[in-house]
């Protein structure tokens, strides 16, 4: 929601945060908590969200912490990540370096701070080094046709292994997750953050369905393009041109094969 800000500026959107809740730790009675199947059926595996990631190991919190924040990044240009500094885990207790806490703290671990979970350099970097924000990538308004005057049926969806590792809970030919946008002439693109190092299938599906699946070389049979991500939080920009029936990626952390 854009307008006049009460300070008198204008925008077309007004900045907003998101951030990791806290709402009182644990979601079962803690003779629950280890039992997988139960928490399994609770959001966040049994915990709010800052109590999730507290029970991380400390390499994981660095990691999604990037992830998160770059994910946000690309998601809106209003929004900012709220950095989980320092929150309260309810009714939740970890053991940091041999301590009992029901905090999570960001801090260097030391004398100051002995059971801080040192993310603390990994949110200076990223405040210090990202730079501007990345150009949206944004749907055309026009028709989706293709530079030889070809309508392209929507939408146009990544499949394969690829859409489990965005979040897509079932394989889905029309997942608004893993769908590429419009751009003009039959072209379409996409920015995503890839949570995690992996190597993954993706195809192209066509028209919402399975009828009309791309693959390597742009043919409809034979082998899937590979996606080989190296390191967690990389950004991988897709492109999609119908008229040559052709997937290209952009990314200094992940190649796409075929």
């Amino acid at each position: 929601m854009g307008g006049i800000a009460p300070g008198g500026w204008a925008c077309e959107s007004l900045p907003y945060l998101i951030e990791c809740d806290n709402w009182g730790g644990r979601m079962l009675p803690e003779e629950q908590m280890a039992d997988r199947s139960a928490r399994a059926k609770v959001g966040r595996w049994g915990y709010d969200d800052i109590a999730w990631l507290a029970t991380q190991p400390e390499p994981f919190q660095s990691d999604f912490i990037q992830y998160a924040h770059r994910f946000v990044r690309n998601a809106d240009p209003a929004a900012f990540l709220q950095m989980p500094l320092r929150r309260t885990l309810g009714k939740t207790r970890i053991d940091v370096a041999g301590r009992l806490t029901d905090s999570y703290k960001a801090n260097r671990r030391g004398p100051a701070c002995p059971d801080g979970r040192n993310q603390e350099d990994v949110i200076r970097r990223l405040w210090a080094g990202e730079g501007p924000r990345p150009d949206p990538i944004r749907e055309s308004a026009g028709p989706a046709v293709d530079a030889a005057g070809v309508h392209v049926p929507q939408p146009v969806v990544l499949d394969g292994d690829i859409q489990k590792h965005l979040g897509e809970a079932e394989p889905d030919p029309q997942s608004p997750i893993c769908r590429l946008w419009h751009v003009g002439g039959g072209v379409f693109r996409r920015r995503f953050v890839m949570p995690y190092a992996a190597e993954l299938t993706v195809r192209v599906c066509v028209g919402g369905t399975r009828t009309e699946v791309y693959r390597a070389g742009g043919i409809t049979h034979g082998a899937d393009y590979r996606l080989k991500v190296r390191r967690p939080a990389a950004e991988v920009i897709f492109t999609y041109d119908h008229a040559a029936r052709r997937l290209l990626s952009e990314s200094a952390d992940a190649d796409l094969v075929g």
